[in-house]
């Protein structure tokens, strides 16, 4: 598909849900959503505390704000990254109420629900609960926990970058929330939905014919009387939608304190914000007054008053995207570095951040490594002294994967388990990955690298060997190469003889691994059949996790897919020979997101075994 047809098929799916937003306000606005023991745990709350990710961030803000200026109840927004250490006992009295506002729960909002014990009462806004497997399970995990759910009615929006639903769904919830608490303000659907459609249709109406540059330049938003505080969903909008700098957004006597002096000479678009406040009108044109020639400046006013005009406001800015896409034909399907977020949006736990090997150039250099070949003879000594007396091998391999991902894949991935492993088990410590392994099923693809199966058994005969002579009781050996497995099954006899007086942790089995793959890959909500058995979705996703990089994007299309009752079958004596591009599955189906879940479960799956030997 070219990127002109993505780029229209974006348009179309954007314009669809701009063009829903009416009905999905009216059902915002009156769907039962059992504010009952919310309204208890507000009404008796010394305190609110709200958080978000994203565009649920700008929920959290909203209803803060609402809360604190509009019902006298003091409340706060905070970033979900502050959750990232557990508050002291002190710190929260226990009369606070947790707010948590996420459309999705993706991995990285869910830090917040760790800490439901700290406060009165954990309420948690999402609308993942109708999503994917994994996603509903971690709603239900929240329950269980005693979170107190309210569901946003709308659905995911994962075909394109930005959001444009779940935004105003999110902002009519927090109304909704805040009414309940207290606030005193008219949310009678059909007043609000028509006010909606009608700015829309106002936005479209001043961007007929707009000077081209306002589509494309970087923008600064105005507002009036602490307006500017709503924007920062506007701003992501601008973001996400348009690929543009974040803007600027200031109240319009902040332009003279630095946001004027650095857009000087420089083209900029700047929108005003009108909402009824004092003075507004006044203030707008002395702001104009002292903008150059190469400024250019846009005004939509919203008609609704208060907290209400920002739903407006929502769908104004709404417009001006689709209008910035369409002009210039960016592609909202394949966006920049689409996948590429996964280290980051797939981060779900601080067991998770801890297991990531992190990147060499930012590392303190006082850290404690857990890698052999990365500390010195004394260091080591000194932490099998302390107790650090268990040693992870991971085997690897250099073989294709597909004309998409490089042969180092199943080392990579080897790594990374063995990080996380060593990340979950205090008492560890990883020995280097064997990279060239038991491959001949792919020889006759170019650049792969074999080894007997003799070889690998003498091999990690040795290293085991090695690890014990030093001091280490536990050697754990697994493999990220299916290759490897009837080996490592074969010679388990002969390396526990070899590792002797320590234990050994011989972690093989395919036919459970490929369960683990298949079911981790069906519980996150990927196509049937698209996880395979090599090169497929759920390696590709741990790839795009890891190292997005060394993708060739542009190659990701299905291999052999659908049922494959004998794998095995496929692969010996060669795999070429039923697989012509050396995969199987649907690599095309990847999403960085889910490779990060893939790796905890993989990595749980070898700490269990682990933990069962000892």
């Amino acid at each position: 598909m070219s990127v002109d047809q993505r780029s229209d098929d974006g348009l179309a799916i954007l314009r669809g849900r701009q063009a829903r937003l009416p009905a999905a306000l009216r059902e915002a606005l009156t769907a039962p959503l059992a504010l009952d023991e919310v309204t208890r745990a507000l009404r008796s709350a010394r305190a609110v505390v709200t958080t978000g990710v994203g565009c649920s961030l700008a929920h959290a803000r909203y209803l803060s704000w609402l809360l604190r200026t509009h019902a006298g109840l003091p409340s706060w927004d905070v970033p979900t990254g502050s959750f990232l250490v557990p508050p002291r006992s002190d710190s929260v009295p226990k009369d606070d109420v947790l707010v948590v506002f996420s459309q999705g729960l993706s991995p990285n909002a869910r830090f917040p629900l760790a800490h439901a014990k700290s406060y009165r009462a954990l309420v948690l806004v999402t609308a993942a609960e109708g999503d994917s497997a994994e996603r509903a399970a971690a709603v239900r995990a929240a329950a269980s926990a005693g979170a107190i759910l309210v569901r946003m009615p709308c659905a995911p929006e994962y075909e394109v970058l930005m959001r444009v639903v779940g935004p105003m769904v999110g902002f009519a919830v927090a109304l909704r929330i805040a009414h309940a608490a207290g606030v005193e303000v008219d949310v009678t659907p059909e007043p609000i939905a028509r006010a909606v459609e009608s700015a829309a249709s106002r936005a479209r109406a001043s961007l007929e014919g707009v000077d081209a540059r306002v589509l494309a330049d970087p923008i600064t938003i105005v507002g009036t009387s602490g307006y500017a505080q709503h924007a920062h969903n506007l701003c992501g909008k601008v973001q996400e939608g348009m690929y543009l700098p974040w803007p600027q957004a200031v109240d319009a006597l902040e332009l003279a304190h630095g946001s004027i002096q650095e857009a000087s000479g420089k083209p900029r678009t700047f929108i005003a914000l009108g909402h009824g406040g004092p003075h507004e009108d006044a203030l707008f044109a002395r702001a104009r007054q002292v903008s150059e020639s190469q400024h250019r400046w846009l005004r939509f006013d919203a008609h609704l008053e208060g907290p209400l005009a920002v739903l407006e406001h929502e769908a104004m800015i709404n417009e001006l995207v689709l209008a910035s896409i369409a002009a210039r034909r960016l592609d909202q399907q394949q966006w920049p570095g689409k996948g590429r977020d996964g280290p980051l949006y797939g981060l779900g736990s601080v067991e998770d951040l801890a297991g990531h090997p992190g990147d060499p150039e930012l590392a303190p250099r006082s850290a404690a490594s857990r890698r052999l070949e990365e500390l010195t003879w004394p260091e080591i000594a000194t932490q099998v002294g302390a107790g650090c007396r268990t040693a992870v091998v991971p085997l690897g391999a250099t073989e294709q994967h597909g004309p998409h991902m490089p042969l180092a894949v199943d080392s990579w991935i080897a790594e990374a388990l063995a990080s996380r492993f060593c990340a979950r088990v205090p008492e560890a410590l990883q020995a280097p990955t064997l990279n060239i392994g038991c491959s001949s099923e792919h020889l006759a693809f170019a650049g792969t690298l074999s080894i007997a199966s003799s070889t690998l058994t003498v091999l990690l005969g040795d290293v085991i060997a090695s690890l014990v002579a030093h001091g280490f009781e536990h050697v754990v050996v697994f493999s990220a190469h299916g290759g490897n497995d009837t080996t490592l099954a074969a010679a388990e006899a002969t390396l526990r003889e070899r590792a002797l007086p320590a234990r050994l942790t011989v972690v093989h089995g395919i036919d459970a691994l490929g369960r683990l793959w298949q079911e981790a890959s069906a519980r996150a909500g990927a196509p049937p059949g698209a996880a395979g058995h090599h090169a497929g979705e759920f390696e590709t996703s741990i790839i795009a996790a890891l190292r997005p990089d060394a993708l060739r994007w542009d190659e990701l299309r299905g291999g052999v897919s659908g049922d494959v009752p004998e794998p095995q079958r496929l692969f010996y004596p060669s795999l070429r020979d039923h697989a012509p591009e050396g995969v199987v599955g649907d690599p095309s189906q990847a999403s960085a997101e889910r490779g990060e879940g893939y790796l905890q479960a993989w990595t749980s799956f070898i700490v269990d075994a682990y933990r069962s030997d000892r």
